[in-house]
């Protein structure tokens, strides 16, 4: 093999470029890293005795569409005198734009004694329009259909950006 001799100005250019790809590396690592941080969302008890939270990474408060969110919903029953033993529950959570249209919608059934808690996943559409949505998580009774709880939090779909679609490419 020939080597090849650079000059001085091709040899700025290939620092230059080493310098921006690295840049793009720990910004991609610093985005995957942060998404381990959880924070509290807002929760309200309501005269059932039941308090409802929901928790996820704090870089989702603004995020990008086409991508998926993680919910840490847990749901305690702090009144256990109002308690039956079991009661079977129906967790509701939903994704709501300004106008109160659901974007996306799950559920899961569960037992309620004193704790239950379970992970669920909301996914973006890729065509999201950016502005401000509304994560709701509703707890209800699953015979009577009654509202035991509920809480909720605020979070932001950005435009995508050119780091963003270059991590969507990535991933596929």
């Amino acid at each position: 093999m020939k080597k090849v001799k650079l000059n001085r100005g091709a040899k700025i250019i290939v620092a230059v470029i080493s310098i921006f790809l690295i840049f793009i590396l720990m910004t991609i690592l610093r985005e995957e890293l942060n998404q381990k941080d959880i924070i509290t969302f807002k929760s309200v008890k309501d005269k059932s005795g039941i308090l409802t939270s929901v928790s996820l990474s704090p870089n989702l408060q603004k995020i990008t569409p086409g991508r998926e969110i993680f919910l840490k919903i847990t749901i305690i029953r702090i009144d256990k005198e109002k308690s039956n033993g079991l009661e079977d529950i129906l967790v509701q959570y939903s994704l709501k734009d300004k106008n109160g249209i659901i974007m996306s919608l799950g559920s899961q059934t569960a037992a309620l004694a004193t704790q239950a808690s379970t992970i669920e996943t909301i996914y973006l559409q890729k065509d999201m329009k950016p502005g401000n949505y509304l994560i709701l998580v509703e707890v209800r009774n699953l015979y009577t259909g009654e509202l035991l709880s509920t809480a909720s939090e605020s979070i932001t779909i950005e435009k995508k950006g050119l780091f963003s679609e270059i991590l969507a490419r990535i991933r596929i």
